[in-house]
């Protein structure tokens, strides 16, 4: 072959031939921000976000505080200032519209994911546009992701925590809270290699100060859990969302993950479709959460994070149950099971005894067979 044409083949920019939904289907693997630079590498991928099928979004940390020497010493040095997370992921989903006229419709949403760095009540509308587009945009199969605190899932030091895998110091205090009593603290072990070296005197001060410091462990071990949410003792309490009721009569829901979300379902709750349910930190009381699962007849992945009202579980209506996952739920005492297709089973928080798991098939004298079963606690 001449090495001219050669050239002019490896010059030619075969992947803006490509169409517009093959290309939209490419970038929607993409987090939405890496997809919209596409946009910019020529016009005829100007409007190419309009054929995404995905919006995935996360907010981004805050920067580091900068300081500065200034006339007065050091000075706070201002960040650059940014577009507020909601109006940029506001701008992603209208994007989807933006479509020259004799172009085709844009692509049902499959997907959206959206996480944030901090919610406030003043944000509660343009998140309800969100959740409302997905819905009257939506594909057959939809996933709402939608996580509107970064928070750790627990502060407990247990095992999966990286606190639990040092020292047992280093686990007795996770993130600042302290889980260690004080009658459990040895102050003599502790200056025994100092005693050879100091005076009587300084070993006692030291001993003192050590048993302020555990009384100062006890007071923040006391504390109630429900306060780990945040670092702050003082201040108003952070704001909850509530997502909106139209979402749990919604016909394509395939699959909903929530963080930090007030469900408030209504009355009457239809899910016909939703296989997959994930909830994280849901203040909810018991009742409403119950009432989700047992709504959902084609629930196959259930997984519960950190959701403390919710002391007794059953699982009697989800015979499609494939996969259960229950993560530092602590006042969770009893599950309860009906589940011929349950196949894995992960279980991390403290069992509180013997038969808190009630697992039966729903065939005559059938059960279901566990292929994977982890369980992390103390009995």
């Amino acid at each position: 072959m001449d090495h001219t044409l050669i050239a002019e083949l490896g010059r030619e920019d075969r992947l803006s031939r490509l169409g517009d939904g093959v290309l939209g289907h490419i970038l929607s693997f993409l987090d939405t921000k890496e997809a919209a630079r596409a946009t910019t590498l020529s016009s005829r991928w100007r409007d190419i976000l309009a054929s995404v099928h995905t919006v995935s979004m996360e907010e981004p940390e805050g920067p580091i505080p900068e300081y500065v020497i200034g006339e007065y010493g050091y000075e706070l040095c201002q960040p650059d200032p940014t577009l507020p997370f909601t109006v940029v992921v506001t701008a992603a989903l209208f994007a989807r519209s933006r479509r020259p006229a004799p172009a085709a419709a844009s692509p049902p949403l499959r997907a959206l994911r959206v996480a944030m760095e901090s919610y406030g009540g003043l944000e509660a509308f343009p998140v309800d546009q969100w959740v409302t587009y997905a819905m009257k945009h939506a594909a057959p199969e939809l996933e709402v992701d939608l996580r509107v605190r970064r928070v750790p899932i627990c502060h407990r030091p247990y095992t999966h925590h990286p606190a639990a895998a040092g020292s047992d110091e280093n686990a007795a205090v996770y993130r600042g809270k302290a889980h260690v009593a004080p009658e459990e603290v040895d102050d003599e072990d502790e200056f025994d290699d100092n005693d050879d070296n100091d005076d009587v005197d300084d070993s006692e001060d030291e001993v003192d100060d050590s048993e302020d410091e555990v009384d100062d462990a006890a007071e923040a071990a006391s504390t109630d859990d429900s306060s780990d949410e945040t670092d702050s003792y003082w201040g108003p309490p952070p704001a909850v969302y509530t997502v909106p009721i139209r979402l749990f009569s919604c016909a394509t829901l395939r699959s909903l993950r929530l963080g930090s979300c007030n469900l408030s379902p209504p009355a009457v709750i239809s899910l016909p479709s939703l296989e997959a349910l994930h909830l994280t930190h849901v203040p909810d009381e018991e009742e409403h959460v119950q009432r989700v699962i047992s709504a959902s007849p084609k629930l196959a992945d259930l997984t519960l994070e950190a959701c403390d009202t919710v002391k007794v579980l059953s699982l009697l209506d989800n015979r499609c149950l494939r996969r259960l996952i229950i993560l530092c739920c602590h006042n969770l005492a009893t599950i309860t099971v009906d589940a011929q297709e349950l196949q894995a089973f992960e279980y991390r928080v403290a069992v509180r005894g013997s038969s808190f798991l009630s697992v039966g098939g729903s065939g005559a004298g059938s059960k279901p067979v566990l292929t994977s079963m982890h369980i992390h606690g103390v009995l």
